[in-house]
């Protein structure tokens, strides 16, 4: 029998960063906003509102990459614990719908209601 300590669990670990990401792309986009709205002039004012777009820009595309990282991960994870006699053996294709969800959350933050909560208790019989 294989291991039932595949090294998938840890990808699946990371899924709180996605929505970590979304919340701070969601406040570098406001305060890029506030400043181009503010109609600051001055060199500084501007420097910083590219700053704040450019941070916003770099969370957001890391955070889409984490939610793709966490999906394979958790399909791979559940693949695996299904091949061997652990106690805690979800469903392959179960466990590919919330990491579906929690891909599309990153476009859509409300689906983190449903997405957060599955994959922390996922986490949570994983590695107890």
């Amino acid at each position: 029998m294989p291991s039932s300590d595949p090294p998938w669990r840890y990808g699946v670990a990371v899924f709180p960063l996605v929505p970590l990401a979304t919340l701070t792309d969601l406040v570098g986009f406001r305060v890029f906003l506030e400043l181009v709205a503010g109609g600051s002039t001055s060199e500084a004012g501007m420097l910083a509102a590219v700053v704040a777009f450019l941070v916003s820009a770099v969370v957001s595309i890391a955070g889409g990459v984490a939610a793709l990282v966490v999906l394979g991960a958790l399909l791979l994870d559940a693949r695996a614990l299904r091949r061997t006699d652990a106690a805690f053996a979800p469903h392959p294709a179960v466990a590919g719908v919330v990491g579906l969800v929690h891909l599309l959350a990153w476009l859509l933050a409300p689906l983190y209601v449903l997405s957060v909560p599955a994959l922390a208790y996922y986490t949570y019989r994983r590695f107890a």
